[in-house]
């Protein structure tokens, strides 16, 4: 275990590269994984390049978000369901292979069946 920054759950808007300083100059040893931050660089650069960003900031990966929204409409949850295997592969790669979601306690429109 390590002391990790989601800077989403406290409601810091954040890139990667921003994610990084903000955990390093606050003392975290990790933060999680924008993985669509991640993806875009990898495009522009390399995932080699992304990795290089990781090391150099002495951070470690968290997790990434799970991207699939199993709690609306069922055409967001199938869009979100086809993204996943290049997501999960791209942080599989990254060496990041720990994955999040949130499970809320109720729901106003889903039924308990």
């Amino acid at each position: 275990m390590f002391k990790n920054l989601s800077t989403g759950a406290i409601g810091i808007r954040a890139n990667m590269t921003e994610g990084l300083e903000l955990a390093k100059n606050a003392g975290f040893e990790g933060l999680d994984l924008n993985i669509d931050d991640a993806s875009q660089l990898a495009q522009e650069h390399s995932v080699q390049h992304v990795k290089d960003l990781w090391t150099e900031a002495g951070i470690a990966m968290g997790g990434w978000g799970f991207g699939v929204n199993w709690r609306g409409p069922d055409a967001d949850y199938y869009a979100g369901l086809a993204q996943l295997p290049e997501r999960a592969a791209l942080a599989a790669e990254l060496g990041c292979f720990r994955s999040t979601t949130v499970v809320g306690p109720a729901s106003n429109d889903m039924t308990f069946q």
